[in-house]
């Protein structure tokens, strides 16, 4: 099995997010990746202000 990470840039956009995820993963399939993992908050925007 071959495992993909993806580090991308997680911003307040989830369309912006969603198309660079989707990027990420075909390059990793077409790579010969089994199974891509992504940023734990990479669907779910959060302000790091509401954890102070």
């Amino acid at each position: 099995m071959k495992l993909g990470l993806c580090q991308m840039p997680v911003t307040a956009s989830k369309t912006e997010n969603d198309t660079v995820m989707r990027r990420y993963v075909r390059d990793a399939a077409a790579a010969g990746c089994d199974l891509v993992a992504l940023p734990e908050m990479w669907c779910c925007p959060y302000n790091n202000a509401a954890f102070v």
